[in-house]
């Protein structure tokens, strides 16, 4: 049972330490955008996106 701990503890220390090394480097992990109507508009219209294929 204590290899179980030992285990889940380096886990969570593993993910601990890549949620600190990324507020270090600076990324951001919530902010990925956004696209107007019109960019949606234009891609759903798009040549490639024809569902009568």
């Amino acid at each position: 049972m204590s290899a179980v701990w030992v285990i889940l503890a380096l886990g969570v220390a593993g993910a601990v330490i890549s949620l600190i090394a990324a507020r270090i480097r600076g990324d951001r992990l919530s902010d990925l955008g956004t696209v107007s109507s019109q960019w949606i508009a234009e891609h759903r219209l798009g040549p490639g996106n024809d569902s009568r294929r």
